[in-house]
């Protein structure tokens, strides 16, 4: 569905352009739902802190993907359980919850846009979950390390992102990294993972010791 032909319903409504820069919060656990996002461009992390203390990468959106969280805030009248985070910088268009139902019931691209994009994130979802079930940590962290790095050897990232993008605690990240490094993977420095063996640490990925 191209987006121009839901921005323009949404543009119509009322909806506020705004440019927000890395690290800003949109959204927090316990607040009301007081706008549908549409990213324009940038991108947006969404994690929960579970009971313990955990904090979970649920999912990412990027333009041309809903928030599926703030969907269903504004069809359930529920408050945020999550919190949205900016990653890398934004614009989008802020759709008042006032509208929201209005453009819902007048706009079919609007409503296909958001429908859709429920069905795709529960999707995603699902087999997030079953990952986490079935695959082992280190095979989980190979492959965020390798997914992070792309093509390049170093990575900027925190022990705590990676622990959040793979479902883990930051100690057991901790741990397992400096495996990795004792192997010969991988050489750690704060803030940064640099891979010394590709091919080796694309075997952990595949799950082969």
């Amino acid at each position: 569905m191209a987006l121009n032909d839901v921005i323009e319903p949404v543009r119509a409504a009322g909806a506020m352009k705004v440019s927000l820069e890395r690290g800003h919060v949109l959204f927090r656990p316990g607040d009301a739902c007081q706008f549908f996002p549409i990213l324009l461009a940038g991108a947006v992390r969404v994690d929960l802190t579970t009971q313990a203390g955990r904090d979970i990468l649920l999912y990412e959106i990027t333009p041309g993907e809903t928030c599926v969280m703030s969907t269903s805030c504004l069809l359930g009248a529920e408050a945020y359980a999550a919190q949205g985070s900016v990653v890398r910088p934004v614009e989008a268009l802020l759709l008042p919850a006032s509208a929201f139902d209005r453009v819902m019931a007048q706009s079919a691209p609007f409503r296909r846009f958001v429908l859709a994009g429920c069905t795709a994130r529960l999707m995603a979802l699902m087999q997030r979950i079953e990952a986490l079930a079935d695959i082992p940590l280190p095979v989980r962290l190979a492959t965020a390390v390798l997914q992070a790095a792309g093509s390049s050897a170093q990575v900027i990232i925190t022990h705590r992102a990676l622990a959040m993008a793979i479902g883990s605690a930051r100690e057991v990240v901790s741990r397992a990294l400096e495996d990795f490094a004792r192997q010969g993977l991988v050489a750690l420095a704060r803030g940064q993972v640099t891979i010394l063996d590709r091919a080796g640490l694309e075997r952990r990925a595949r799950g082969v010791v």
